[in-house]
């Protein structure tokens, strides 16, 4: 069991593939002995002695010489925690072959039966009250589990996944645990496969929805099926597969060349779609697929071989095949979650355009203490607050209808989008879920800038024009009918603040943190506006910026891009570069609620255009320019 545990380990840190393929073999031989030979657990172990006080105390007073980080790690390789004391440390170590014992339950082949049972819960009773706890929280059990809940749990993943899983493998099996169980009663046979864990914890890390799919993937006959009409004769001009499916976690790979590309026809770009259409039709024509499956061309996740780097063969695109789920691949909030959030927005802005309109027209006679609300004429509140309100719906609508302009160009599907709340912008912005896949990268980026690109000059609009109205207005009429917003807020963004001081003189913004400075409600939802859709752009997660940085630099380069990018957020938030907290929050919304990668269009392989590029790089401006504070 332990020899077979480091040849997987080996095997998945490994970048060579001829390395890689001796350590498969030693590992197949290996589990062939092990199904041979290997008992689900040796009924007649005999418990180990325990530790003698004298040597107990011994190693104690040696291991408390080391340094701190020497004693962490000694922990962490005999399976303590780090805050565990060195006790429960020394005691882990003295019973490891009666633990290695019970390990071997997960990879028996066969149900215990009830001596054998019986005689695993006896070995782990056999063992030291601290050393029962921590293997039970080992096993993600409380610590106070009992011996058969611990040997049911033990015989449950063995049944499952028996013991070839990495700690990836793991996370992923039980994450989707319940689901796999109630689909397939006990886990294919690929879970076994150390090839199959390797490509998917791939997979898992940077296509995270196709584990959604592993409950539903193709049938074995429906990937026959498709396999016979990729080579059929008047098909194989299209991919000419270079190898059986691979089972991956969701659906399969099928290497191959694309036809298209090899005919040296037209760019790569133009045969890669040539060669998507092909396969839609090719799957619409066929009654045993219509409507069935769908296939991705996507770079393979995982890390190049080291001959293959030597080759300079940094990637491999291949074809993912999944099975047509909507509502599993894009799973989304019930209706009443998002109306439920969405009114909830509403609400937010109706509160943010009250604050700042509750004292236009104040007479004074409501008192001068801070719990005294001042008497506000009711007709210049509702004059400031409804176009406060309607002006930011107008601008979260003008970023929806950039988002449908290009999905109903492109013919892919959205989803319903959601206001998001802001305490101190009234919105943050809009959710607008895909509910299909975009048939390109190029596809998702026009998407992804579309929304942001159109509420974006709509806000500006209003902003720029918002400001010329207010220095049209005398004092008397910018006093008594205009809304004061606190200077902190507009110092949030360097542009607007920028655009303020152009039109109301220089270091208008200087004052006092709590002084405010009263603006026509048009420039106020313009400015809340500029700062919605610069959030939107920060590239994290399932947000437009998320999807613009993915077509422009992969799913790889987005995780490194996206850590970056929160952790500037949340250094900003805690060090008072953000003192309004409208970064800091953010980032804790998408880190929450929006934090996977977005889901693939169909062709991930043909990249982006230098004029896309350029857009790009011209948005990250905007967002920077806006974004950053005005100190």
């Amino acid at each position: 069991v332990v020899r077979a545990e480091q040849l997987r380990f080996d095997y998945l840190k490994s970048r060579s593939a001829t390395e890689k393929a001796d350590l498969k073999r030693q590992l197949d031989r290996l589990e062939k002995e092990m199904e041979v030979t290997m008992k689900p657990v040796v009924p007649n172990a005999t418990a180990i002695m325990p530790m003698s006080d004298e040597e107990f105390h011994e190693r104690l007073t040696k291991l408390k010489e080391l340094p701190a980080v020497l004693g962490d790690l000694y922990k962490r390789r005999v399976g303590a925690s780090s805050e565990d004391p060195l006790a429960v440390a020394i005691m882990m170590e003295h019973y490891e072959d009666q633990i290695a014992l019970l390990d071997q339950i997960r990879f028996g082949g066969a149900v215990l039966d009830v001596p054998a049972r019986r005689a695993a819960e006896q070995c782990f009773m056999d063992l030291p009250p601290s050393v029962r706890q921590r293997y039970a929280q080992n096993n993600g059990l409380k610590a106070e589990a009992t011996a058969s809940e611990v040997i049911e749990y033990l015989e449950s993943k063995r049944s499952m996944y028996g013991g070839a899983l990495t700690e990836k493998g793991r996370q992923v099996r039980d994450s989707r645990s319940s689901d796999l169980r109630s689909s397939f009663g006990e886990m294919p046979e690929y879970f076994n496969d150390i090839t199959f864990v390797e490509r998917s914890r791939y997979v898992e890390q940077f296509l995270p929805f196709f584990a959604l799919m592993e409950s539903n993937r193709p049938s074995e006959e429906e990937m026959e099926e498709l396999m016979s009409l990729l080579v059929a004769d008047g098909n194989n001009n299209i991919f000419a597969p270079s190898s059986k499916p691979e089972t991956v976690v969701g659906g399969y790979y099928i290497r191959g060349t694309n036809k298209f590309e090899s005919s040296k026809e037209g760019t790569a770009a133009e045969a890669n779609a040539k060669m998507m259409n092909g396969l839609r039709e090719l799957i619409a024509k066929s009654p045993k697929l219509a409507g069935k499956l769908r296939v991705f061309y996507i770079w393979d996740p995982a890390i190049p071989t080291e001959e293959a780097i030597e080759m300079g063969d940094f990637r491999d695109a291949v074809l993912a095949v999944l099975r047509v789920d909507p509502d599993r691949f894009y799973p989304t909030a019930t209706p009443i979650n998002k109306a439920a959030v969405s009114l909830s927005g509403l609400i937010a802005l109706a509160a943010f355009a009250a604050q700042l309109s509750v004292q236009i027209g104040s007479t004074g006679a409501g008192g001068t203490e801070p719990w005294q609300i001042p008497q506000t004429d009711a007709a210049a509140f509702f004059e400031s607050m409804g176009p406060i309100v309607l002006a930011s719906l107008a601008i979260q609508l003008a970023h929806e209808a950039g988002h449908r302009v290009v999905a109903l160009r492109d013919k892919f599907d959205v989803g319903v989008p959601n206001l998001i709340p802001s305490y101190q912008l009234g919105l943050t912005g809009t959710i607008t879920p895909l509910k299909s896949p975009p048939p390109t990268l190029k596809s998702m980026f026009d998407f992804a800038l579309a929304g942001p690109l159109t509420g974006y000059l709509l806000s500006m609009g209003m902003f720029l024009y918002g400001l010329t109205l207010t220095m049209s207005m005398d004092v008397v009429q910018v006093s008594s009918s205009l809304p004061p917003v606190p200077v902190e807020l507009l110092r949030t963004s360097a542009l607007g603040g920028g655009i303020i001081e152009s039109f109301m003189g220089s270091g208008v913004l200087d004052g006092m943190a709590d002084s405010s400075l009263r603006l026509h409600p048009l420039a106020i939802a313009g400015f809340a506006g500029l700062m919605s859709n610069a959030l939107a752009l920060l590239p994290m997660g399932q947000t437009d910026g998320g999807r613009l940085s993915l077509t422009m630099f992969g799913r790889k380069g987005t995780v490194l891009i996206k850590f970056a990018t929160t952790v500037v957020l949340l250094l900003a938030g805690l060090f008072g570069l953000d003192e309004s907290r409208i970064l800091l929050l953010y980032a804790v919304y998408v880190s929450l609620c929006q934090g996977e990668l977005e889901t693939p269009a169909q062709d991930e392989v043909t990249e982006l255009d230098v004029g896309r590029g350029v857009l790009g790089i011209l948005s990250a401006l905007f967002v920077v320019g806006t974004l950053l504070p005005r100190l």
